[in-house]
């Protein structure tokens, strides 16, 4: 999977136990196919972050169940991480900039080198951080749910909703 938020790459780092349950081989970043929110396996009341994992020596997948997180968590930090990555491109081209030296009034224009053609298809986004803003702006504004699955052009009834247990419903009754 390209472009994994930096924030699972240290947590699956971290964790260096991590292992395919089929043949025991260590866990390795590009055998991750999709990562989500979905209700657990385990617990139909709680939503996890999941992992969908390729392992590359037996060729098993695997889905993992990593921890407790909602959807708006997880998108809020998917953004975050791309807005952390677009300032540090940011100020690596500012540094860029700034080594360069000013060309006199007879240099000759540098043609560009191979490397330097690959370097600049290999833009890893195209979103702004002016967009990323935008983006984090609007979740924030989201009252619920709902208003974020209205704004996305989902009617929340067509969502099934995450059954509560009987102390959560207490409490949403008394609201």
């Amino acid at each position: 999977m390209d472009n994994l938020p930096q924030w699972l790459i240290d947590g699956l780092s971290r964790d260096s136990d991590l292992r395919c349950p089929h043949c025991a081989a260590g866990f390795k970043e590009n055998g991750i196919n999709a990562i989500g929110v979905r209700i657990s396996v385990q617990d139909d009341k709680k939503e996890v972050l999941f992992i969908e994992y390729h392992c590359q020596k037996c060729k098993k997948v695997t889905m993992l169940e990593m921890g407790e997180m909602g959807l708006e968590e997880f998108c809020t930090t998917v953004l975050e991480d791309l807005e952390k990555q677009a300032l540090e491109e940011i100020e690596q081209d500012m540094e860029t900039l700034e080594q360069k030296p000013s060309k006199g009034p007879k240099a000759k224009k540098k043609k560009p080198k191979p490397d330097d053609a690959q370097e600049k298809q290999k833009v890893l986004s195209k979103i702004t951080l002016t967009e990323l803003r935008q983006s984090r702006r609007k979740l924030q504004e989201f009252d619920s749910h709902d208003d974020f699955l209205k704004h996305i052009g989902v009617k929340p009834a067509s969502v099934s909703r995450p059954r509560l247990n009987d102390d959560e419903s207490d409490n949403d009754k008394d609201k």
